[in-house]
């Protein structure tokens, strides 16, 4: 197998670090340079150097003479690093343009993967009912594409759907599902995800030793696997079973190390910020805490971010804040908000410390 082989296969591993770096021992002929490009934004986008992975796929975008699939795979990259900066209808309008030119040449691998990072966006804002046909027509796809980690990409996707609303048999239904599939077809990027997701189902049944196991395992595969901004989620997560557990301290040391990678006013930023928030609150140290709750206030800019999980969360936060303060009227009018956006967006359980986009 040559490099440019062994890389992606490193890559379907889930590898990306060492696939980058196999990829990086050699130059490609024209005729391969393409593929090798397009393989090395995806591994970069993946590393969390988004702006290598953008300058690749404006050179290539404003090219006509990529095939579909060539040009299915940018869109799908492009859909990637626009989600990563909170600009979710731009990426939806990108990952929609994936799916349908992969489907065009019956591509169903491509167009599966488009849909499962869709999936992850769409769901978090629409609700459950409203994305049943992506759902169906995701599980098809990646049933045609025979791949048996899509299928279990697909389980972890619907685990975490299902875990948000408060279904935890059928989240750990997924789950069971997905790890049977990837004992089969291992790939490290997804296992560290599927403890991810295992660690979130424990904190929602307040089991914190298996949490506590499964987001340390987590943070393991992921550091493995490379993937920057899934090991800041990991970090991040087995930071909140400590503040969960009351270790503090703990808790804003691992806060930190995730806030160090996370961008900026992105969703998992804030997700962190509301963490810290909360132990301000405990603190009694009101203050701080209203602080890191207007700076997460002010980064949801649209109704369609203030619909997205995390921000849904940090509101409920502020209700505890007003509670504590007195300030009951304001608490009523943020609950009624609350209750608002959670008929838009199907949710029936609010507070079960589960982070958004964790994974995707």
């Amino acid at each position: 197998m040559d490099l440019l082989g062994s890389a992606g296969q490193l890559a379907r591993e889930g590898r990306f670090s060492e696939a980058l770096t196999r990829l990086d021992r050699q130059h490609f002929n024209a005729e391969r340079r393409t593929a090798a490009e397009l393989l090395r934004a995806e591994l970069l986008e993946h590393l969390g150097e988004h702006q290598k992975a953008r300058s690749i796929l404006q050179r290539f975008l404003r090219t006509r003479e990529l095939t579909d699939s060539e040009r299915s795979l940018c869109y799908y990259i492009s859909g990637r690093l626009l989600a990563e900066q909170n600009l979710y209808e731009s990426a939806v309008e990108h990952l929609q343009k994936s799916a349908v030119l992969a489907l065009r040449i019956k591509d169903y691998e491509r167009a599966a993967w488009a849909q499962y990072k869709l999936l992850a966006i769409v769901a978090d804002t629409s609700g459950w009912d409203s994305v049943a046909p992506l759902v169906t027509e995701l599980r098809n796809n990646a049933a045609r594409s025979e791949n048996p980690q899509l299928m279990a990409a697909v389980h972890l996707s619907l685990a975490e759907a299902e875990a948000k609303i408060g279904h935890v048999a059928q989240a750990r239904r997924h789950i069971v599902l997905a790890t049977d599939v990837l004992s089969g077809s291992p790939n490290v990027w997804l296992q560290a995800i599927q403890e991810h997701i295992d660690a979130n189902v424990a904190i929602f049944v307040s089991d914190l030793d298996r949490a506590a196991r499964h987001a340390t395992l987590s943070v393991k595969l992921a550091r493995e696997s490379g993937a920057k901004r899934l090991y800041a989620v990991c970090v991040a997560t087995l930071g909140h079973i400590f503040c969960v557990m009351g270790q503090h301290e703990a808790a804003l040391q691992h806060f930190d190390s995730a806030l160090a990678i996370f961008g900026a006013e992105t969703e998992n930023f804030a997700g962190v910020l509301d963490d810290i928030a909360r132990i301000r609150l405990a603190q009694q140290d009101f203050d701080s805490c209203a602080e890191l709750l207007e700076r997460i206030e002010s980064f949801a800019t649209t109704s369609f971010l203030q619909r997205r999980y995390v921000y849904r969360h940090s509101m409920l936060t502020r209700v505890y804040l007003e509670i504590r303060r007195q300030n009951f009227d304001l608490a009523h009018h943020t609950i009624d908000r609350i209750l608002n956006i959670a008929q838009v967006s199907s949710t029936t359980l609010l507070d079960s410390g589960i982070y958004s986009g964790m994974f995707s």
